[in-house]
């Protein structure tokens, strides 16, 4: 059975590849840096990303699969686009690019990397 862990894009996107999902931190753990709450806090408080997005998955760069937790959209959100010339916002918008309108849909629209280059 093949893995479902791409999703296929338009235009000029190369399908992406969910490397991971992360981990639901356990109540009690000592350390799990790689827990969906750890990387949330990571990502949050050093502002890269919105306090809106969830991070639930990462490719191999390290790049976020978001929950929004707003309107419940699938979004990726890329890490080495950051711009000193713009605001913190500025940069989180330009990194975010929608992908699907729930995380149900994004599920439904994973392949496998054969189906993700046809």
């Amino acid at each position: 059975m093949p893995t479902l862990d791409w999703f296929s894009m338009q235009g000029d996107w190369e399908p992406l590849w969910i490397h991971e999902f992360l981990s639901i931190e356990s109540r009690g753990a000592v350390s799990n840096t790689d827990s969906i709450q750890s990387v949330y806090k990571f990502a949050t408080s050093r502002g890269i990303l919105p306090p809106t997005l969830f991070p639930f998955a990462i490719d191999p760069g390290g790049n976020y699969f978001c929950l929004n937790l707003d309107d419940g959209s699938v979004s990726y959100h890329v890490n080495d686009v950051w711009d000193h010339g713009l605001t913190q916002q500025e940069n989180q918008a330009k990194a975010k690019l929608y992908l699907t309108d729930s995380f149900e849909a994004f599920l439904n629209a994973l392949v496998s990397e054969d189906d993700a280059y046809e």
